[in-house]
């Protein structure tokens, strides 16, 4: 039997403005996001056909409740059968239906990214999922072929395939540009998500229900990005959907006026939320905050996460065989 593990790593969004709904139900944005060292973890293992392919746990607080379906909607699953039909398999029919084509595989996922939070858990999942199974198969697909199968998993799926810490998001979000690399401070987050998800197309619902007419640029981040000043770039975090999300969830607010009364740089929610991240000066005093918040709040999710740097290691066998 072999086995090949990778992380699966969250992301928050530091900027985030919605453009425009459109004419094929999904909207423009301006998306900046950055990984984090908080991540999932998925292991592929072949040998004798077992009876599921996804099997999963829990692990850093989270309730087995936090567990996606095993079957059917999970992403994982999702990316298994769109790999195993770019392969060659039929098309279409129920999960499962490919097994035919690489039946020896198994995956086990343990989930520590909180779901319905807007860092990215699933997405980050599934596009795992495809760096496991390409190198398996022995890189049947480049990289840019791969993140094509990865777009018609989900608008956020091709960035956990990117290869730089920071990205600038367009289109529906898939369009990807690489930002430069961060020299200033290390970046580090408390991320606090209450015990409520939201559902994102209800976010995106109501952003269609009182679309702005005058959608922020990003060139205001993107300056304090380059300037490598942490207050510039606490001062510029933005996100569009945040007002909506506080009239769906109205008891967001006071988890946010909280962790403003603390000190942090900034707060803000990622995503359609509901997590909410705060900015720190280093991750000592961000390890510090997390025991208080966890007290005043036992029934919420938290934890300190530093943005990842570097190239990810599952790049080095695309460098190597040129599979770009």
């Amino acid at each position: 039997m072999s086995s090949l593990t990778l992380p699966a790593p969250a992301k928050i969004n530091l900027f985030f403005e919605v453009l425009r709904r459109r004419s094929d139900g999904f909207h423009d944005v301006v998306s900046i996001t950055v990984l984090l060292d908080l991540s999932d973890t998925l292991t592929l293992e072949s040998g004798a056909r077992p009876e599921s392919l996804l099997t999963q746990r829990v692990e850093g607080g989270l309730s087995s409740e936090s567990l996606p379906p095993s079957e059917g909607h999970n992403l994982v699953v999702k990316a298994y059968n769109r790999f195993c039909q770019a392969l060659g398999s039929p098309t279409g029919g129920p999960a499962f239906a490919c097994r035919n084509v690489l039946p020896e595989i198994q995956m086990t996922l343990v989930k520590r990214i909180p779901m319905e939070a807007g860092l990215g858990g699933g997405s980050s999942d599934a596009a795992t999922a495809l760096l496991l199974l390409n190198r398996f198969c022995g890189y049947p697909f480049t990289l840019n072929e791969l993140t094509a199968i990865a777009s018609g998993l989900g608008s956020d799926v091709p960035l956990f395939l990117a290869t730089h810490g920071a990205t600038l998001g367009t289109g529906r979000g898939e369009l990807l540009h690489p930002l430069p690399e961060w020299q200033g401070p290390q970046l580090t987050f408390i991320l606090l998500k209450p015990p409520f998800g939201l559902a994102t197309p209800a976010v995106y619902r109501g952003w269609d229900a009182h679309a702005r007419q005058d959608p922020r640029t990003a060139d205001t981040f993107l300056a304090a990005w380059r300037s490598c000043d942490l207050t510039s770039l606490a001062n510029s975090c933005y996100n569009g959907l945040e007002p909506i999300a506080d009239q769906i969830r109205p008891d967001l607010v006071k988890y946010k006026n909280y962790l403003r009364g603390q000190g942090m740089l900034c707060v803000r929610m990622t995503g359609s939320g509901t997590c909410l991240y705060a900015l720190c000066e280093s991750r000592q005093s961000a390890l510090a905050q997390v025991a208080r918040l966890r007290a005043a709040f036992p029934e919420a999710y938290v934890q300190a996460a530093s943005m990842c740097s570097g190239i990810p290691l599952w790049y080095k066998g695309y460098e190597e065989k040129g599979l770009f």
